[in-house]
């Protein structure tokens, strides 16, 4: 059954897209969420299409359903399943339905048509260009969700150069607004936009409220973890975690590691199990793989130290890491790297641990510091909170979001 319209909202908002999974995933469904929830809080209606398949069989049987509600959220698989069929054939006549599902949507043919339609992709043209086209026909307001650098994992050859240039000089005019996750971002796409297309920054989001730590949540005599929540990627920084870990498993032999997420590409999984014995780290690490969002609050309350070991490069200088919102709200001590913008919001020793890109010793001597110094480690947790609760809270943004696509949708009136 479609989305039923709520009563008091104001704006109705679909968000698409063909690259996350949803309502279960990483952190492109936990940025999705989180946006999502915040302009419903604002008075929003809200609708998440997801255009193509969510998940692979066996990564995650809670995303199962074509369709449901999480958070008061009507959110639907366009291809009228989340996971794909082994005949080819049936795969890319469900890619097609699942387009022209979302364009039906945008149109309004069966429900009232949306005011805006917000993408959720990287570098993808067909999708909005064939969604907006329909939308444009109500005049729906298009949105980009700006959270990476395009084409930032493409092969550097010549067709992904033209269709960087494509992309960066011309196509990114297509939208109304787009929202910049960092600073960085914020000023390449006012660098490629006219004066036709809106730029605001957006930061991570998180729901504080739901990840707020309100009592102890691991026993005295439960032994101590590190956690790694996200994508495991070779751009992440896993392997410089796992050296950093070898060490601090010979400090503290009670402190375990555990990682979720799936890897990508999927033989990487294996290329890091390799590296966890060569290392000798045994049943030390665990690989939990995805696990439900509403296990994941608790899950990150009572981890010992939440790690974001992102290395140096284009990724990290343009992105800005989306479980940092939910590892800082949680409380727990929080030890990331210096990339990015993440200095301009936390303090070494003060709000966040941080350590040196690339530098498995750097790892080890901040998290060395939190299983040395726990009343130190528990102080700088509840000032990481102070931080996502002023700065990242959905809250504050969701009603800065709202206030931006409805002053762009009396501008199309």
């Amino acid at each position: 059954m479609r989305s039923r319209i709520v009563d008091h909202a104001h704006l109705r908002v679909v968000i698409a897209g063909n690259n996350f999974a949803f309502p279960e995933g990483q952190g492109a469904s936990a940025r999705v969420r989180a946006v999502g929830l915040g302009l419903l809080r604002a008075g929003a209606n809200v609708e998440v299409v997801a255009t193509s398949y969510s998940v692979q069989p066996g990564d995650q049987a809670s995303n199962l359903r074509a369709a449901g509600w999480i958070d008061g959220i009507h959110y639907s698989h366009s291809t009228g399943t989340p996971l794909p069929s082994d005949s080819r054939v049936v795969r890319r006549w469900r890619r097609l339905r699942g387009y022209s599902g979302a364009c039906l949507l945008a149109a309004g043919l069966g429900g009232p048509p949306p005011d805006a339609v917000l993408f959720f992709l990287n570098d993808s043209f067909a999708l909005p260009l064939a969604v907006g086209s329909a939308a444009r026909l109500r005049w729906s307001v298009l949105l980009l969700d700006g959270c990476e650098l395009p084409f930032v994992y493409r092969q550097s050859d010549f067709k992904t150069q033209v269709s960087r240039a494509a992309y960066a000089k011309g196509f990114l005019n297509w939208y109304d607004g787009i929202f910049a996750i960092s600073r960085h971002l914020e000023a390449y796409y006012r660098g490629c936009v006219g004066v036709g297309t809106a730029v605001m920054r957006l930061p991570i989001l998180v729901d504080c409220d739901r990840f707020e730590r309100r009592e102890p949540t691991r026993g005295a005599a439960d032994p101590p973890y590190i956690a790694y929540c996200g994508s495991l990627r070779t751009s992440k920084g896993i392997a410089t975690l796992l050296r950093a870990f070898r060490v601090i498993a010979s400090r503290h032999p009670n402190v375990t590691l555990r990682l979720t997420g799936l890897a990508e590409p999927r033989a990487y999984r294996e290329e890091l199990e390799r590296l966890v014995s060569d290392l000798d780290l045994g049943e030390r690490v665990r690989f939990l793989g995805l696990i439900p969002a509403d296990d994941m609050p608790g899950f990150l309350q009572a981890a010992a130290a939440l790690v974001v070991p992102h290395p140096a490069g284009d990724f990290s200088d343009a992105a800005f890491p989306t479980k940092l919102g939910e590892y800082l709200a949680s409380g727990a001590p929080v030890v990331a790297t210096r990339v990015g913008e993440i200095e301009e919001y936390l303090t070494d020793g003060r709000s966040a641990f941080l350590a040196d890109p690339g530098q498995w010793e750097s790892l080890v001597r901040a998290l060395d510091v939190v299983f040395s110094n726990p009343e130190r480690a528990r102080l700088v947790g509840s000032q990481g909170a102070a931080v996502a609760r002023r700065e990242f809270d959905i809250g504050r943004h969701g009603h800065r979001l709202y206030e931006f696509i409805r002053d762009l949708r009396e501008r199309k009136r």
